[in-house]
């Protein structure tokens, strides 16, 4: 074999083998919701504290996950959560912790004993 062809097939390997270490798989629509479509809804007087996110690493498939959180100020005995300006966030608790999972309409949603709910808001009070 002569080196030209010699130098040929070694830039074709080395170009496959970069190719393939290189390539990305795709983001799934799971894996891209942004936090900030959860309106987190500021404290209102006494009673009431801002809601915090912590994102968490994403699924085996890719898809993003969040908590978000509330937590009863020093003094305060409980906490509790409301989704969408209306709906009980199904705990209380000196902190309270709900796990948002993004799905594949890029939703934030909630699941409590098989029920899932999308949330596009938050708010948090405390007693």
């Amino acid at each position: 074999m002569n080196r030209q062809l010699q130098l040929v097939l070694l830039l074709v390997i080395a170009g496959s083998i970069l190719t393939a270490t290189t390539t990305k798989k795709p983001v799934p629509l799971c894996g891209k919701c942004m936090p900030a479509k959860v309106a987190l809804i500021p404290a209102n007087g006494t009673g009431t504290v801002k809601p915090t996110i912590k994102m968490l690493t994403n699924t085996a498939a890719g898809c993003r996950r969040m908590h978000v959180i509330c937590a009863a100020p020093a003094g305060a005995t409980i906490a509790s959560m409301e989704f969408n300006r209306r709906i009980g966030g199904g705990y209380d608790a000196k902190t309270v912790t709900a796990l948002l999972k993004c799905n594949a309409k890029q939703n934030w949603i909630f699941t409590k004993d098989k029920v899932s709910l999308a949330i596009n808001a938050v708010s948090c009070m405390y007693v």
